[in-house]
Order: structure tokens, then C-alpha cells, then sequence
């Protein structure tokens, strides 16, 4: 193609922004090992209310329940810009109603911070284990 009929900017594809998504999915690779693989963690990207931005949810999967799917939290962000995050603790909401006890988080910086409290929380350190002793169970 001519370069005289492509008005695309020269920086597509060339730039490396560290996304929200990028962290999740390095924190849900590190669960398995840490379990056996008796509980692992995946991350599912759907689209955002009014399908303006995206909706990152953190799920705990036990694989020896027939794949059971725990969702520990949600994220949202716009495309543009991807912060601030808004956090939800719990399902995600339907695309009709706001979020619920929402939590908004400014900069990468705070979103590493309320991810190191929510992974090693007692709560989540909790249910893993209680995951981890239904999946030897079964």
C-alpha cells in the first residue's frame, strides 16, 4: 500500500503499556503451583457496562469439582484512559445497574497495592483453603 494512503499513526503496535489485565494474569499463573493445581485462578475479560470499557474478573477454579468457579473480584476500566480502575468485591454487576461497594483506584502503583491486600487477605487465604479441602475430597 502507499505510504501516501495510510493515515495511521507510526506508533501502533510499537508502544508497551503494562495494562491492568497484565497484573491479574501474573498473579492468577502464580496460584497454581503454589496449590498443586487443586486450586488455580484465571482471569475472564468481558465488556463494561454500555460496552465503554472492560470488566477483568479474578476467579478461584477447582478443577476436581467439576470446574468450579469462585469469583474473588472484579475490576472495570475505560480503554481510554486505564485509570482510574474501579473494583468491585464480588460478581459483577448486571450491565444496568452501577457497582456496588465500588473501590476506585488512581494509578498502577494503587492497583498492585489493593491487589497485594486482596490476595494474601485472610479471607481470600481462607476460602483457597477451604477450596483446596473440598478439592482433596473429591
Amino acid at each position: 500500500m502507499n505510504s501516501e494512503r495510510d493515515f495511521w499513526a507510526k506508533g501502533i503496535a510499537t508502544s508497551q503499556v503494562e495494562t491492568p489485565v497484565t497484573f491479574l494474569r501474573e498473579q492468577a499463573a502464580l496460584l497454581g503451583p503454589k496449590t498443586n493445581h487443586l486450586v488455580e485462578a484465571r482471569v475472564r475479560t468481558n465488556p463494561g457496562p454500555g460496552g465503554k470499557g472492560l470488566v477483568h474478573s479474578f476467579e478461584l477454579l477447582v478443577p476436581t469439582l467439576d470446574r468450579y468457579t469462585y469469583q474473588l473480584f472484579s475490576l472495570y476500566h475505560e480503554v481510554e484512559p486505564l485509570y482510574p480502575i474501579t473494583v468491585v468485591d464480588g460478581p459483577i454487576p448486571e450491565h444496568n445497574r452501577p457497582f456496588q461497594e465500588a473501590l476506585a483506584l488512581a494509578t498502577e502503583d494503587d492497583l498492585k497495592n489493593y491487589m497485594r491486600l486482596a490476595l494474601s487477605s485472610e479471607k481470600t487465604t481462607r476460602i483457597i483453603n477451604n477450596l483446596i479441602s473440598q478439592a482433596r475430597a473429591a
